[in-house]
């Protein structure tokens, strides 16, 4: 307990009444982001006290900090329902700077539970309001949050156009704090895009602001990013010294998931450059860490990467324990992604083993795991078109309502290029549908009708061997018999192995599968 909180709790116990609510805003704002679970304690009591004596502003101030509270500790929907009632209070007594605020952390909430429709529309409706204030610094956010969304929705062009609204504001109001997070969401946004020169632009500016305010907790995200960019062209050793770089500041600021994910980084570069055996001493540091914070998705890519290194160097009894591992976490965490990653390493290691039905077995799991990652992907990018469709054609109509210029014509061209866009995915999701439902059909059929033509194949043969010699005529109707049998299972056999499904004409408006 510091001295301060001592001091607050010791004025606490002096006074009653509403002379409490001071005591416990300062108490609560002490300890919200060190001890949450402490400070929803002054919070409620804080909440309480100020409806009783109908102070309004405190109550919304309450209210937003039990809902930072309750983030902090992962109860979003907790924390929801605070932001919501602090937002509500702050938009009837005119707070509106506050108001904007509590919106904001809504959205944030939203986009972690991935409603980003109503993230956008929540954003959105801030920013006329910190227009009007002046509040350049929540307006940046917002812009930032804005970009957020659209990076979530994988549209990565307004992604970067709104985090440049961001920058653009920040610099020009010299928001340095805030400046940092803008140079590392566009620096790694332009990576992930393989514009690596300008990504490395961003990065650097980011990396000697650091320096100059003295502000080193972000600096070893961005020096990942640097790395990894020159990872990306070959300068391995640079990459690596820079990582380690990263690796001591985040030992200095005792981050335990920075220490992590840095290790995981240089432990994929050492792989990528077939050095396995530095690759498993960082994967060995980074389980460290990874197993302590349940970092469940750092950890099982690791033990499934560490796995194939083992594979590469011919430790298979090494490479079987981190399989095993992986496997075991898998089975209380759902990521096709990641079982996909495991089965082609699983697929490895009994071919390593000689155990050739196990390694085919592995990868027929994995044929279908990643059959099944394209199918969600597809759904998931039908899903990201219909929310920035929905969004800009909202944005469009308000814009209607304001101004009549030429840009609300590009507008227009661009709403109906995402329809188009939709409309295309939508199809090629039916068709996909289809054509599953006639392999599955097909499949049936085959395992169905197979049996009874086994069955009248067998009793052709016995009706032969106890008719005896029979007449040409009898004999060719025999034989007649045994062809059609085998020409069934012919086309049987041929929609067995069918992977794709295409049609011929038949008889009009009625198509048939080819074979």
């Amino acid at each position: 307990m510091t001295e301060r909180v001592k001091e607050l709790l010791g004025i606490l116990e002096g006074v009653e009444g509403k002379d409490r609510i001071d005591p416990l805003e300062r108490l609560t704002n002490n300890l919200m982001s060190t001890k949450p679970g402490e400070a929803i304690k002054y919070a409620a009591e804080g909440l309480k006290t100020a409806s009783e004596f109908q102070e309004d502003y405190y109550v919304s101030t309450f209210s937003n900090r039990l809902g930072i509270c309750n983030y902090y500790l992962g109860n979003f929907e907790d924390s929801l329902m605070f932001y919501k009632k602090a937002a509500e209070i702050d938009n009837r007594i005119g707070e509106m700077k506050n108001y904007c605020t509590n919106i904001s952390n809504i959205a944030v909430i939203k986009i972690i539970q991935g409603n980003y429709a109503e993230a956008l529309e929540s954003l959105n409706s801030c920013i006329p309001i910190e227009k009007e204030l002046g509040n350049y610094e929540n307006l940046s956010s917002t812009y930032n949050n804005i970009g957020n969304v659209y990076n979530k929705l994988n549209d990565n062009e307004r992604a970067l156009k709104y985090y440049l609204k961001a920058l653009s504001i920040r610099e020009e109001h010299n928001l340095e704090r805030l400046l940092l997070s803008s140079y590392a969401n566009i620096g790694a946004l332009l990576r992930t895009s393989y514009e690596s020169e300008r990504a490395n632009m961003y990065i650097e500016k980011g990396i000697e602001l650091c320096d100059k305010l003295g502000q080193f907790h972000q600096k070893p995200f961005l020096l990942n990013q640097r790395a990894l960019i020159l990872a990306s062209s070959g300068e391995l050793d640079t990459a690596l010294e820079i990582l380690n770089q990263s690796v001591e500041l985040n030992k200095q600021n005792g981050n335990k998931e920075g220490l992590a994910v840095a290790y995981e980084h240089i432990a994929e570069i050492y792989s990528d450059f077939q050095c396995y055996k530095e690759s498993l001493d960082a994967h060995n540091n980074s389980f460290r860490y990874t197993r302590e914070l349940k970092m469940m998705d750092y950890l099982i890519k690791g033990l499934v990467r560490a796995a194939n290194s083992y594979l590469k160097i011919h430790e298979v009894e090494k490479a079987e324990e981190m399989l095993a591992e992986a496997e075991e976490y898998l089975k209380n965490y759902e990521d096709d992604n990641l079982k996909s990653d495991l089965n082609k390493i699983k697929a490895k290691y009994y071919a390593e083993r000689g155990d050739y039905k196990k390694a085919f077995e592995c990868s027929d799991r994995n044929s279908d795991l990643e059959a099944k990652i394209r199918d969600n992907a597809l759904k998931q990018r039908a899903q990201e078109l219909e929310i920035i469709y929905a969004v800009e054609r909202k944005e469009t109509e308000n814009e209607i309502l304001q101004h009549n210029n030429t840009e609300l014509s590009e507008k227009n061209l661009r709403l109906e290029e995402l329809n188009r866009e939709l409309l295309e995915t939508q199809k090629s999701l039916q068709e996909k549908e289809r054509k599953v439902a006639v392999l599955a059909m097909a499949a049936t059929a085959n395992h169905e009708i197979n049996q009874p033509l086994m069955i009248i194949k067998g009793s052709l043969e016995l009706l032969e061997m106890e008719l005896g010699k029979v007449s040409p005529k009898g004999s060719r109707h025999f034989k007649h018999i045994s062809e059609s049998v085998d020409r069934i299972q012919r086309i049987l056999n041929t929609y067995k192995t069918v992977n794709n499904v295409e049609y011929e004409d038949y008889v009009e408006d009625n198509p048939m599968v080819s074979i």
